[in-house]
């Protein structure tokens, strides 16, 4: 190989021989590519040693990239995209050029990225698993939870979890199926033990009012010693009182309950001037109802208006239906009445669950009795009546316990 370096046209040519293979591998190795190398060019822009088909395309673009100060640039030719590094122009006048294809350069970093976007999929691959493992095992099973403890809060004790999981859920869900029976048996002991107690409490408030009717009977019965018809009439009546209210049940019929009251009145208009009124439908007389109620109402309304006021001497016993489908009962008399602020005061001892000695048994008892069976609602009311007097009153809804009995 012989290469020419003229410096001027004065000067001899200096001659270089040098074997061609060695020196192309050794430019070659400096490029630190396979496919890429470096080539010196002199002053002119020619090669210093033999150039491959590569090289000399890349030497006819080089007028774009020799330049005194180097540069660094991208150059497309038909084997595709290189990489240029020029440096400055060395004192001697020569350059050195570095090319290396981008394809190849880009090897690494592409091989790089693969691996991370092969990594990225398995980590999202992974991440998926896991959330299908954790919706199944344990959103699933929390919202299987949530919405049977919603059934329980509705009320519906029969809801059991069936599910069958291999997790510790299955824990859980045989904890809530113990604890929904737990619950279910305990309130119907609890239910049954209301009902006991009930029927017990209203059996006492019964015989708290049957000695006190039966004082005043017998009361009567020596005022009219001396009168036979008398003491048989209410012999007659206080009899019949006897047989219906030592009957063994907690449960009669509002005709029952009215032929009841109605030989009380018989009774105490044997004894005082009293007119009264009776007005109910026969279409109420099948109708279940709880014993005792009309008649103390009905004495209490004697003994507080129609023996306070000399005047007084009517009393209304009325039984009929409203507009909301409530059974109303009412007991008016033309007494003095009482205020708002009395009426208030009433209502407020009436609600109290223990009774102060110094007052009433009747009224107390009657309440307490009918908010035990029938609810707040049915409690007792005082309004005016017709006459000015008081109107004691309480309602039931029509078909409310009807077919029941505390006994049962």
């Amino acid at each position: 190989y012989q290469n020419r370096y003229e410096d001027s046209a004065d000067e001899p040519y200096l001659l270089v021989r040098m074997e061609s293979n060695f020196l192309y591998r050794l430019k070659n190795t400096t490029s630190g590519f396979s496919d890429g190398g470096t080539i010196f060019l002199d002053d002119r822009g020619a090669s210093l040693f033999a150039t491959d088909e590569v090289e000399r395309e890349l030497l006819l673009q080089k007028d774009r990239y020799l330049t005194e100060d180097g540069t660094s640039m991208e150059i497309r030719i038909s084997s595709g995209k290189y990489r240029m590094i020029v440096s400055k122009q060395l004192k001697n006048g020569l350059w050195i050029v570095c090319y290396y294809p981008i394809s190849t350069m880009l090897k690494s970093v592409q091989f790089i990225t693969g691996v991370f976007v092969v990594m990225l999929l398995v980590l999202i691959s992974i991440a998926l698993s896991i959330l299908v493992l954790y919706y199944k095992n344990i959103i699933r099973m929390m919202n299987i939870l949530t919405n049977k403890l919603h059934e329980v809060e509705l009320g519906n004790l029969e809801a059991t979890i069936d599910e069958d999981t291999k997790n510790e859920f299955r824990y859980i869900f045989e904890q809530f199926n113990y604890m929904v029976v737990r619950i279910r048996l305990l309130l119907q002991e609890t239910i049954k033990e209301q009902k006991l107690r009930n029927q017990a409490e209203m059996r006492q408030l019964q015989l708290q009012i049957q000695p006190h009717f039966l004082y005043n009977c017998l009361s009567y019965i020596v005022t009219v010693a001396n009168n036979p018809s008398a003491v048989t009439r209410m012999a007659v009546h206080l009899s019949k009182y006897y047989r219906y209210s030592t009957r063994k049940k907690s449960a009669t019929t509002i005709g029952e309950e009215i032929d009841y009251a109605k030989s009380y009145l018989e009774i105490m208009a044997m004894r005082k001037r009293i007119e009264y009124e009776i007005v109910v439908a026969d279409v109420f007389n099948e109708v279940r109802f709880i014993p005792l109620i009309l008649q103390p109402i009905i004495e209490n309304a004697i003994g507080h208006a129609i023996e306070e006021r000399e005047e007084a001497t009517h009393i209304k016993v009325e039984i009929f239906m409203k507009e909301d489908g409530k059974i109303c009962f009412s007991v008016s008399d033309d007494g003095y009445g009482l205020t708002e602020e009395q009426i208030r005061e009433l209502c407020a001892r009436l609600a109290k669950r223990e009774r102060d000695e110094n007052e009433s048994v009747g009224l107390w008892n009657v309440n307490q009795r009918l908010v035990n069976y029938y609810g707040k609602e049915s409690a007792l009311t005082f309004t005016k009546s017709e006459w000015g007097g008081l109107t004691v009153s309480f309602v039931i809804e029509l078909g409310k316990r009807q077919d029941e009995s505390i006994d049962r």
